[in-house]
């Protein structure tokens, strides 16, 4: 036993761990001896310290969190957000991740704070991570900021929210913006499904890029297509891999006619899915 080091000195010399789950279980051990204070004043904010051991430290803080709050606490959530602006991008992430872990224990105008510093950031990466926290967390105070955020950055998860959370209203009145952001991404049917039922009108674009979706809201809005339709719809899918999908909707539909025609087609469909997977492996 080395008496020359402080606790913190030697959590600092400790060796490289890597993969040893021996040293592993003793660095912890050394980690989980320590005081609240010490263990916050261990963690390299410019993100150079082993991974391993970062973990380990930052479960040590999470732990004393869950017990109290202090001010080593609060002082190294703001230090976080402080130094992330001299960050190089791999170690932003980095400490995006780390006040990201601290979130669901931190007292609630913390969060409020860190969100909000998540939100307004200059770096796409970060406000994603506010607006997944918000997707598992909204509270309608963060609308004004999302919206904002909507028409600056055109970004796929600010939408995500406005489809979940904002009025049909909002989302007629911003229709092509929030259509542009979503309609190559599964996210169009989430889209069509809320507003659908008030604007069936809007249907038809869906209609025109992808049938398939097209054919899913029509499900979830308790709609349906006659069977010319629906065949013609099926026809020209053979090889989407929704195909299934898309027969799941016409049962759905009681396309009962429908459904025959398509199981006399399975030798068909084969074919052509056969077809298309040799020609690609032509090119």
């Amino acid at each position: 036993m080395n008496n020359k080091l402080t606790k913190t000195e030697r959590v600092l010399a400790f060796e490289f761990i890597g993969n040893d789950q021996y040293l592993n279980a003793v660095f912890r051990g050394l980690v989980f001896c320590l005081s609240p204070e010490e263990a916050c004043s261990l963690l390299d904010i410019t993100f150079q310290q082993e991974y391993r051991k970062r973990m380990v430290l930052k479960n040590k803080i999470y732990s004393d969190i869950i017990l109290a709050y202090l001010n080593c606490h609060d002082q190294l959530v703001n230090s976080l957000m402080a130094e992330m602006a001299t960050l190089p991008a791999n170690k932003r992430q980095s400490a995006g991740y780390c006040l990201t872990y601290f979130l669901s224990i931190i007292p609630t105008n913390k969060v409020q704070e860190v969100v909000s510093f998540f939100l307004r950031s200059k770096w796409k990466q970060i406000r994603d991570r506010g607006y997944k926290y918000l997707h598992h967390n909204w509270d309608d105070v963060w609308a004004e900021q999302v919206e904002y955020n909507l028409y600056q950055h055109n970004e796929l998860l600010a939408a995500r929210l406005a489809i979940e959370h904002f009025s049909v209203e909002f989302l007629k009145e911003n229709w092509q913006l929030v259509f542009s952001i979503v309609k190559e991404h599964y996210l169009v049917r989430r889209l069509f499904i809320k507003i659908g039922s008030v604007a069936p009108e809007k249907l038809h674009e869906l209609k025109k890029i992808d049938p398939i979706s097209y054919v899913y809201v029509l499900v979830k809005l308790n709609m349906s297509l006659n069977e010319n339709e629906a065949i013609q719809i099926f026809k020209e899918n053979l090889i989407d891999e929704r195909l299934e999908l898309l027969i799941w909707c016409f049962g759905q539909m009681k396309l009962w006619e429908v459904l025959e025609y398509v199981h006399s087609k399975k030798a068909a469909v084969g074919d052509a899915r056969h077809e298309a997977i040799s020609g690609r492996y032509r090119r």
